[in-house]
């Protein structure tokens, strides 16, 4: 499985989303179809060993999907150099899953993500910036780099 292209201009941010994830203290980002957020159906990707979680097995089964902050911040710092900021802000993460807490805050429209989960995960469908930490905001032009 491949990442798809990285591309805020095109990307229609209803197939493939940005996805902010924490996981052992570590924030990662990644960048793929939407249908791999559904925690329902992780288990129909991957079988995790006896000693492994599901969570554990289905975060190395996403690393193809991963992307850096650095690419997020290229990728944003090139579209707005166009003047197309909006579509920077559309591209923001729709998702921020907190492996740690077993927490998945969702701010994707459609699909009620945040409702399909395991009954050991908490849904939450609202605002999670305040979550983001500032040095990982790639999507406002007034960050650091």
């Amino acid at each position: 499985m491949n990442r798809p292209k990285l591309d805020f201009e095109v990307n229609d941010t209803v197939q493939n989303i940005v996805v902010l994830t924490k996981k052992s203290g570590d924030y990662c980002y990644f960048f793929s179809d939407k249908e791999f957020w559904i925690l329902e159906y992780w288990d129909a990707y991957v079988t995790p060993s006896i000693e492994e979680e599901l969570e554990d097995t289905y975060f190395q089964f996403l690393q193809p999907f991963s992307v850096s902050y650095e690419e997020l911040d290229a990728e944003a710092k090139r579209v707005i150099s166009k003047g197309k900021e909006d579509r920077v802000k559309l591209n923001k993460p729709s998702l921020y899953v907190d492996f740690d807490c077993k927490v998945f805050y969702s701010q994707f429209y459609d699909q009620a993500l945040e409702n399909r989960l395991y009954d050991s995960w908490l849904g939450r469908f609202e605002p999670f910036e305040e979550n983001v930490p500032k040095k990982l905001i790639y999507w406002q032009e007034d960050q650091p780099t």
